[in-house]
């Protein structure tokens, strides 16, 4: 079972199917990046648990245009995996290594998805996927301290503490362990105000 975070926008759907995701070590490789509060400020971050056949393809890029998940690139059904921006050094950029220094990034075809009792590795890539938690980027980036910790660490790999902070805030929602509040996942009522 993996655990992998998806950095997205409120409209994006909350799925895993035709999406890119990267363990928490990976995801260092956009937050701590310049640019990182402009860039991710106002997006929601969620925390999944999916089972994955480790015969890793090749990394696909998955973008949601036009209200749909699409993936270009890719290994077919296979579970793309590189190491994050493609560095550590790894045979196939990270497809094949374990990519311990820079973390990973995972692309989740469509057609991998195993069907209800269909068991990962018999035709299918992944399955089982659980949303656990999502919550506010701004949350992790400001009253976690994630942004400070990001420019201690650029230039220095891994971004291990700042991993540790976003891995932490997304564990739990008790602020006393790091973990920051769930968002709401209610749609907003409709006010209406007479004059």
């Amino acid at each position: 079972t993996l655990d992998v975070y998806r950095i997205h926008d409120a409209a994006e759907p909350r799925e895993l199917h035709g999406r890119n995701v990267g363990d928490s070590l990976g995801d260092m490789a956009f937050v701590c990046a310049q640019g990182a509060e402009e860039s991710y400020g106002n997006s929601l971050v969620s925390y999944w648990q999916v089972d994955v056949d480790a015969a890793f393809g090749q990394y696909g890029y998955c973008l949601y245009i036009g209200g749909e998940n699409k993936c270009y690139g890719g290994t077919g059904k296979q579970v793309g995996r590189e190491s994050a921006m493609g560095l550590d050094g790894g045979e196939k950029l990270g497809q094949c290594s374990n990519n311990s220094r820079v973390g990973s990034w995972f692309s989740i075809p469509d057609d991998g998805e195993c069907k209800d009792g269909q068991e990962v590795g018999q035709n299918c890539s992944w399955g089982n996927a659980k949303r656990i938690r999502t919550v506010n980027a701004s949350c992790i980036l400001h009253d976690r301290g994630l942004l400070d910790m990001c420019e201690k660490e650029i230039g220095h790999a891994p971004f291990a503490k700042s991993a540790e902070i976003f891995a932490k805030a997304l564990e739990t929602n008790d602020p006393t362990k790091g973990g920051c509040p769930d968002i709401s996942e209610e749609p907003l009522d409709l006010v209406s105000v007479l004059i």
